[in-house]
C-alpha cells in the first residue's frame, strides 16, 4: 500500500509499499481499498479521505484487525521488478480476495459471503462460473452437460434444463408421403432457401415454386419452362409463344410455333432452306450433297466445309462448268451444259433433244455427247467408246 505525498514515486519494500516519516499507528491510504480497508502507517502524517490524495510519506507495514495483508508483484514500473508490495483485504467478503488473497469471485454475479463464492438466486456454480443450468447449453440441467446436434443448419439450445436445437435460418415442417401414409418432417432450411409444402427450396430457380411457394405468392411454371430469378421463362435459345416454349429455330406465328417461311418442319426441327424432311430427318434432295447446313447443287462437292466444283471445273453461276463459262444477257452461263445457251448464247435445245452435253443438244435417253465416231449422243459417259456408242451395259 502506498503512503506517499502527491507526485512522489513509491519505494517498494518487500511485502509492502511505503516510505519513511508517518507516526506509528496512523491509517494508510490504499489503492486496493474498494471495501474501505486500510493499513497502519509506521510514521508520517494523517491520511486524506478515502479515494483522495495519499498522505505524506510513511511506511505501511501492518493491516487493521479483521483484514489480511496480501502480497502481489509491484505493478507497472521496471524499477520495481523482483519486489513485492502489499495491500489489506477482508477475505470474508471481498469479491476480489474471497477466502484468500487473489481468489476473485467467478463471473456471473457471484458474491463473497463468509469467504465462500455464492452464486445469485437461479444460478449454479459450475467450475469458476455462475450459470443458469435451465438455459446454458454447456451446463444444461447439471454442470458439464453439453448440448449437441447433428441437424444441419441448426444450433444446440438448452430450454428448461433439457437439450434441444433451433434453426439458424428458416425452420421447415411438412408432411412426406411414404408407403401410403403421411409422415411429419421437421428440418432446417439452408441459407437462401424457403420452406414450401414439399420442403426447402430455392424459389429463384424452382419451376414448381417460382417466385415463392406455389399457392402462396409463387407460380408453377408451365411444362417446358424454367424458373429464372423468380420468374418463369423459356430455356436459352427457345421462344415463348403463349404458354409454350418454341424449340430452337422455330418462331411464334399467330400464337403457334412454326418454322420460318423458307424452312420446313421435320419433327421438332426446322430444315434449312433447300433441305427436305425424309424419314423424320432433314436431308438434301437425291442429287445434292449435304455440306454443313447447305445442300451443294448437283455436280458440286463438299470441300473444307464449303461447296466447291471438282478440280477440273469452274463455278459458273450456280453450275460447275468444264470449260465454256461466259456471260449471256448479263448472266454467267455455262455453254457446256445450259440447254438455253447450248454451245453459244441463245442456242436453245429443242423438245426432242432437251439436254445440253459439252455444248451439244442430246435426247433424254442419250444425254452424254460422245466425240468419238464423228459425234454421237450416248446413254452414259462409260458407253462412249472408240468408234461410237456402245450398247448398255457398257
Amino acid at each position: 500500500m502506498p503512503c506517499l505525498a502527491p507526485g512522489s514515486q513509491p519505494v517498494c519494500i518487500d511485502g509492502i509499499w511505503g516510505g519513511p516519516g508517518l507516526p506509528a499507528g496512523t491509517l494508510c491510504w490504499s489503492q486496493y481499498n474498494e471495501m474501505g480497508y486500510q493499513g497502519i502507517c509506521s510514521g508520517g502524517s494523517l491520511p486524506g479521505p478515502k479515494g483522495g490524495e495519499p498522505p505524506s510519506p510513511g511506511t505501511c507495514n501492518q493491516c487493521l484487525a479483521g483484514t489480511t495483508l496480501c502480497v502481489t508483484p509491484c505493478p507497472g514500473n521496471p524499477a520495481y521488478e523482483g519486489h513485492t508490495c502489499g495491500y489489506c483485504a477482508n477475505t470474508t467478503n471481498d469479491p476480489h480476495n474471497c477466502g484468500g488473497c487473489g481468489k476473485a469471485c467467478p463471473a456471473g454475479g457471484a458474491s463473497c459471503i463468509h469467504g465462500k463464492w455464492v452464486c445469485p438466486s437461479g444460478k449454479t456454480l459450475c467450475g469458476v462460473e455462475c450459470v443458469d443450468t435451465s438455459t446454458d447449453p454447456n451446463n444444461c440441467g447439471a454442470c458439464g452437460t453439453t448440448c449437441t446436434t447433428t441437424e444441419p443448419y441448426a444450433t444446440p439450445v438448452c430450454s428448461n434444463g433439457a437439450c434441444s436445437w433451433e434453426c439458424l435460418y428458416s425452420p421447415c415442417g411438412f408432411f412426406l408421403n411414404s408407403g401410403g401414409k403421411q409422415w411429419p418432417v421437421f428440418l432446417c432450411c439452408p441459407p437462401g432457401e424457403t420452406c414450401c409444402r414439399t420442403g426447402c427450396t430455392n424459389t429463384l430457380t424452382d419451376p414448381n415454386n417460382c417466385g415463392g411457394c406455389a399457392g402462396v405468392g409463387g407460380t408453377v411454371c408451365p411444362p417446358g419452362q424454367t424458373c429464372s430469378n423468380g420468374a418463369c421463362a423459356c430455356p436459352p435459345g427457345q421462344t415463348l409463344c403463349g404458354d409454350t416454349c418454341c424449340p430452337s429455330g422455330q418462331i411464334c406465328s399467330d400464337g403457334m410455333c412454326a418454322c420460318p417461311p423458307s424452312q420446313t418442319l421435320c419433327g421438332n426441327t426446322c430444315c434449312p432452306s433447300g433441305q427436305n424432311c425424309s424419314n423424320g430427318a432433314c436431308a438434301c434432295p437425291p442429287s445434292q450433297t449435304l455440306c454443313g447446313n447447305t445442300c451443294c447443287p448437283s455436280g458440286q462437292n463438299c470441300s473444307n466445309g464449303a461447296c466447291a466444283c471438282p478440280p477440273s471445273q469452274t463455278l459458273c453461276g450456280n453450275t460447275c462448268c468444264p470449260s465454256s463459262c461466259t456471260t449471256c444477257g448479263g448472266v454467267q452461263t455455262c455453254l457446256d451444259t445450259d440447254p438455253n445457251n447450248c454451245g453459244g448464247c441463245g442456242m436453245q435445245c429443242q423438245s426432242g433433244q432437251p439436254v445440253c452435253s459439252q455444248g451439244h443438244c442430246c435426247p433424254s435417253a442419250g444425254p452424254y455427247w460422245c466425240n468419238n465416231g464423228g459425234g454421237l449422243c450416248c446413254s452414259s459417259e462409260n458407253c462412249c467408246k472408240a468408234g461410237g456408242c456402245q450398247d448398255e451395259p457398257c
